[in-house]
């Protein structure tokens, strides 16, 4: 009796490490799963720089300076060269006393983008090459205010109109004539995306407000489309959103919306997401669009 012990003893644990072995593929193959369907269906968040990430750009020591205003910019972005007027501003008044120290960043090489600055007169010394995409910069021209220890404080997208203007200059204490104010609101809320080039134009007059929003009909006729990821969606929304993720709009747009219907689009959120949005809709023939502007 006592002989046969060690040899069932043996086969136990063989079966056990059997067990072990399938448990172990069966999660692997869960979690590859769970990967392509968020690759496909893209119910994962959107990859842009936002508020809280850290930024690592090459050889550039952010403990040199108290704080760092970064431009990630192109050569060929039409918006960074309109913007021109405004980067010359913010290099200026910073001379004395210096608040925040420019830093350019640029996916072409340091001699061509230096010379693209000397062209619009902006006097920027510090100037960086890199991988916009890695830097999760989606599209430019794109801002960021920098701590000590390489978190981003403050972003700002694309080309800014009156409003976000004044309130990035009062962000970095930089004089300003005209305090914010939203009834100047000019913006087009335009950037020319890194990754494809995708140019999105806003216009002022289909950006609005909560005001606005709340003085629209009620009664079914107007959708106040979120169209962040259901886990965002879940945790804080409009009582009257309609919850559909960007990446899903192509395919439900057509079969869930009317386009009889006032469509305002919104994503509670700092980056573009609700202005793609937009631009989805009204490329997929949908003509009663609006924007519900950032921060409201």
């Amino acid at each position: 009796m006592l002989g046969k012990l060690p040899k069932a003893l043996n086969i136990a644990t063989n079966i056990c490490i059997v067990v072990a072995a399938i448990l172990m593929v069966g999660v692997l193959a869960k979690r590859l799963l769970e990967k392509r369907a968020t690759a496909v269906h893209g119910r994962g968040p959107i990859n842009e720089v936002k508020i809280g990430d850290r930024l690592e750009v090459p050889n550039l020591d952010w403990r040199v300076n108290n704080q760092t205003l970064v431009l990630a910019l192109r050569i060929d972005c039409p918006y960074c060269t309109e913007s021109a007027p405004l980067y010359r501003r913010l290099v200026t008044a910073v001379s004395t006393p210096k608040s925040f120290v420019p830093v350019a960043v640029f996916d072409e090489p340091p001699a061509e983008s230096k010379a693209y600055l000397s062209r619009l007169n902006i006097p920027i010394n510090d100037v960086r090459q890199a991988d916009l995409k890695k830097l999760a910069v989606r599209g430019t021209p794109t801002l960021m205010l920098v701590n000590q220890d390489g978190v981003v404080t403050d972003v700002w997208f694309g080309k800014l109109g009156t409003y976000r203007e004044s309130l990035l200059l009062s962000r970095l204490g930089v004089p300003n004539d005209s305090p914010p104010n939203r009834s100047n609101e000019t913006d087009a809320i335009m950037a020319t995306d890194a990754q494809s080039d995708w140019v999105n134009p806003v216009p002022p007059s289909d950006v609005i407000d909560l005001d606005t929003l709340k003085g629209m009909d009620s009664g079914g006729n107007v959708i106040l489309l979120d169209v962040r990821n259901r886990k965002d969606f879940a945790i804080e929304h409009n009582t009257r959103a309609v919850n559909i993720p960007l990446d899903e709009l192509d395919v439900r747009a057509s079969n869930e919306l009317r386009s009889s219907n006032q469509i305002v689009t919104s994503c509670y959120c700092v980056d573009r997401r609700s202005a793609i949005a937009y631009k989805k809709l009204v490329d997929a023939g949908f003509r009663r669009v609006k924007l519900l502007r950032e921060g409201t």
